[in-house]
Order: structure tokens, then C-alpha cells, then sequence
């Protein structure tokens, strides 16, 4: 592979990351409107079945900005490697 083929590499897993990372914040606004509707529709109840979703929910919530960060390194890093190869 030649310096301009991984640098061709470099520059579509940088787009790549920060299309994920677009389509990661969309999908987490989506979710949290859904959740809050949910949240509302649900609330006093005490259901097993309700209960598990909303743990559900939180847990995939909790997930959001680990995800976040783990794409913004890899644009970041995929960019320090494309900037030392100048």
C-alpha cells in the first residue's frame, strides 16, 4: 500500500467516524424523546416487564457518551497519523 493509498484510507475513516458520530447524535436525541414519552406514559407504574425497560433505557443512555468519545479518538487519532505522514 502506497503513502497516498493509507493516507486515502486515513481521510475516508476520518469522514467515516465523524458520520457515525452525526448519526450517533441523532439517534440519541430520538431516543431520548422516545424515552421522556415513554417515561410519562409509564410513570407510577411498577411493572416487572416496566421496570426492566426503563433499566433498559438507562443503560443504553449510559452508553451514549462512551460511544461518543471512543469516535471522536478515532477521528482524532486516524488525523495525528495523517498529519505525520504529511
Amino acid at each position: 500500500m502506497s503513502i497516498s493509498e493509507v493516507k486515502a484510507t486515513l481521510r475516508a475513516a476520518i469522514d467515516a467516524a465523524q458520520h457515525g458520530l452525526h448519526l450517533l447524535d441523532q439517534a440519541a436525541d430520538q431516543a431520548t424523546r422516545a424515552t421522556g414519552r415513554a417515561q410519562a406514559l409509564l410513570r407510577g407504574s411498577n411493572h416487572d416487564q416496566v421496570t426492566a425497560a426503563r433499566q433498559a433505557l438507562a443503560e443504553a443512555e449510559s452508553q451514549v457518551r462512551p460511544t461518543r468519545r471512543r469516535f471522536g479518538a478515532t477521528a482524532e487519532h486516524a488525523h495525528d497519523y495523517l498529519t505525520r505522514l504529511g
